[in-house]
């Protein structure tokens, strides 16, 4: 904390005590930091802040009020006796930004510097006099404790001010005789001056054209984290003009499953949870596999476009371009084709596709089975993803490697052929499961609450209808699989609607009693038996009118899924509110809680959505994710005993695994415990991947 720092009253630079190092001991203590600076430059920037690092780790936000240098036109104005605009405060950013050059030792702190930007960790204003400049110079550091450090002098916030001149700063804090009262005073000036109160002074928000330059220019990576890690490899030695990606390093199991890979002969099943990095596991395993072949031909199979985005990131970033078939491509999937296997043959060394199912087994399967004298390899992300047909239809080559957390389909016939295709049935899958992930730090230890909502009369008794039906579709020789997934999937969608739960969410949102903020809210499709609205749009408006939330869609046929994530990770919106295409392969470590309106019963739906929330997340210093979840229960007054001990066999198979590694296991026993009690259920017969 702040006040475990020996503070000096005075520093001077060129002393063995500089003002450098003060900002990074009170960076490092701190959660806010306020700063007032003479100049904006990009350089400066930079120099703002020594101890990055570990502020940002701390969740450190910053605000900077900064001035412009100002051009000779600029002076000529305020010579003339005529004011300085807006527009001629925009155009002297414009200029130094464009004018600005930045060494290769500086690009990954300003990467990191323009990832808090775009994320409003650190807000900047600029501030300018219309017939001078603004030129005061002094900064706020506060820790959790609330305890505060003032300073103020003559050093601005850039190299030559903390380094090169002969300057000083004079220090207060909080603790100290009378410099509570004085800090106190600075914070109010400070907020004066931040919200555009002073009178003589224009203060206005860093345009928005001169973020999107910086980030655009700057930015090396698509998250805080991923710039933090940039930054604590060492990478700093790559030429600012050159974009280059991050030297990740390979974690002990991914290792592990690379070389399990390679001794496989190039083939393997990754079953690893949700968040421990088998996208990049796997683009090691291609680079790793090329080395042993000289030249190597890839496919990458994508169940969506969300997915073939975050594919064409992780290749690019390991220094690999792709071609995309299908999804985000521009040109025709078997013109693509055509060209990687005439730039194969041709010699270069690496080529790879990246397509969507649909594009693959469409139009490139056959063409790709015909390529006998190709060194080739087929990755399928979210192999579980694929059905009967499509694993049919999945070319045999010499490698093959399928990604999942959770391959297990309805029927272990269908399961065992899906990994099968990838294994030859003759090596077991790679495990490294969710448990091991949480207990290793890699995924964040998470709470669970059920919340009971009960089913109405009518729709339990279409629930027991349907549940009788299904009885005896089962007991049928053969058995009509058609009638049976379709009685099934009725029965699914009645539970999924149940009209409790959009009541149940307005009286969470309206009481306050939960944060919506960082969030995805799950919901089923169809409409809400009440309103005939869309429930996913009762849904939003509930969250947007009565929680003043911001909020987007995000459903299979949102148009830019990809870049509504990207502004969600930014903090446009703090809610998602999502069916089943948020369900698998994004990647959004932001994400801490989830709310569960509607849910399959199937346990694969369950992992894939806890892993959603469990990626660490150094942006906001996530502890532990929270998901909450509907769970329907029949109504009051029931005659139909075996249909209510359905109904509570179904939702709590859900309950059970979501709690079964929950930091409050204990309490999800004690509701399972009475659910159970109150209708006579044994844990023993709790049903899994029902629909």
């Amino acid at each position: 904390m702040l006040r475990d720092n020996n503070y000096r009253r005075i520093y001077r630079t060129h002393s063995s005590d500089a003002p450098p190092s003060f900002i990074e001991q009170s960076l490092i203590q701190s959660v806010s930091y306020d700063r007032s600076s003479g100049y904006f430059s990009v350089a400066s920037l930079v120099d703002l802040m020594p101890g990055l690092v570990p502020f940002v780790k701390n969740g450190g936000v910053i605000r900077l009020i900064t001035s412009v240098e100002l051009s000779e036109s600029s002076v000529s104005i305020i010579q003339k006796g005529e004011s300085l605009k807006d527009s001629d405060v925009i155009v002297e950013l414009e200029r130094q930004l464009s004018e600005a050059t930045v060494s290769d030792d500086d690009v990954y702190k300003l990467n990191l510097i323009v990832n808090l930007i775009a994320c409003n960790r650190l807000q900047i204003k600029v501030a300018y006099l219309s017939n001078g400049i603004y030129h005061e110079k002094f900064g706020i550091f506060q820790d959790e404790d609330e305890d505060r450090v003032y300073f103020s002098g003559s050093a601005n916030a850039t190299r030559n001010g903390m380094a090169k001149n002969r300057e000083s700063i004079t220090v207060l804090t909080s603790w100290s005789d009378g410099g509570d009262d004085a800090i106190r005073d600075e914070i109010e000036y400070f907020s004066i001056i931040w919200n555009d109160n002073d009178s003589d002074l224009r203060v206005m928000p860093l345009p928005q054209a001169c973020k999107e330059k910086l980030i655009k220019t700057y930015r090396r990576s698509e998250s805080i984290d991923e710039a933090i890690d940039l930054i604590e490899r060492g990478n700093s030695g790559s030429s600012a003009s050159e974009n280059t990606p991050a030297v990740k390093c390979l974690y002990p199991y991914q290792e592990e499953a690379i070389s399990e890979f390679i001794a496989n002969g190039g083939i393997h099943f990754l079953q690893m949870a949700t968040g421990t990095g088998k996208t990049f596991t796997s683009v090691r395993a291609i680079k790793r596999l090329k080395e042993e072949k000289g030249a190597l031909l890839v496919f990458v199979v994508v169940p969506q476009i969300d997915l073939q985005d975050q594919w064409a990131r992780a290749l690019k970033e390991e220094d690999i371009s792709c071609r995309l078939c299908g999804g985000y491509a521009s040109s025709d999937a078997i013109d693509v084709l055509n060209d990687a296997i005439i730039d194969y043959y041709s010699g270069e060394e690496l080529v790879v596709c990246v397509a969507v199912y649909r594009t693959f087994f469409e139009k490139m399967a056959s063409t790709i089975a015909c390529l006998e004298e190709a060194a080739r390899l087929i990755i399928v992300d979210e192999a579980h993803s694929l059905s009967t047909r499509q694993t049919g239809q999945l070319p045999i080559v010499e490698h093959r490697l399928g990604l999942s957390a959770t391959p297990e389909r309805f029927t272990e016939y269908e399961t065992q052929k899906i990994i099968g295709y990838f294994t030859e049935n003759r090596i077991s899958p790679f495990e490294f499961g969710i448990e091991d992930a949480i207990r290793e730090g890699f995924l964040s230890r998470y709470y669970y609450f059920p919340i009971s909502v009960a089913l109405d009369e009518d729709a339990f008794r279409k629930f027991a209808a349907l549940t009788k039906t299904i009885a005896q579709l089962m007991n049928q020789e053969p058995v009509d699989e058609e009638k049976l997934n379709k009685a099934r999937m009725n029965r699914s969608l009645l539970l999924k609607k149940a009209a409790g739960k959009l009541s149940l969410l307005e009286r969470m949102v309206e009481s306050k009693s939960h944060d919506f903020r960082n969030s995805v809210v799950y919901c089923g499709g169809g409409k809400d038996p009440d309103t005939e609205e869309p429930i996913i749009n009762e849904a939003v408006r509930i969250l947007a009118t009565q929680g003043n939330y911001k909020v987007s869609m995000f459903t299979s046929q949102s148009e830019d899924r990809v870049q509504t994530i990207r502004e969600f990770e930014n903090g446009f919106f703090d809610t998602l509110v999502a069916i089943k295409c948020f369900d698998q392969g994004i990647d959004v470590p932001k994400l801490d809680k989830i709310y569960i309106l509607a849910s399959d019963s199937s346990k694969r739906q369950t992992i894939q959505r806890r892993g959603r929330v469990l990626r660490k997340c150094a942006e906001t210093q996530k502890e532990y994710a929270q998901i909450f979840d509907m769970v329907v229960v029949p109504p009051d007054s029931v005659e139909e005993t075996w249909a209510a001990q359905a109904l509570v066999r179904i939702e709590l198979a859900r309950v059970l695994e979501y709690g079964r590694i929950a930091e409050n296991n204990d309490d999800v026993q004690r509701f399972i415990s009475d659910v159970c009690a109150e209708y006579g259920v044994e844990e023993d017969t709790f049903e899994n991947d029902t629909v």
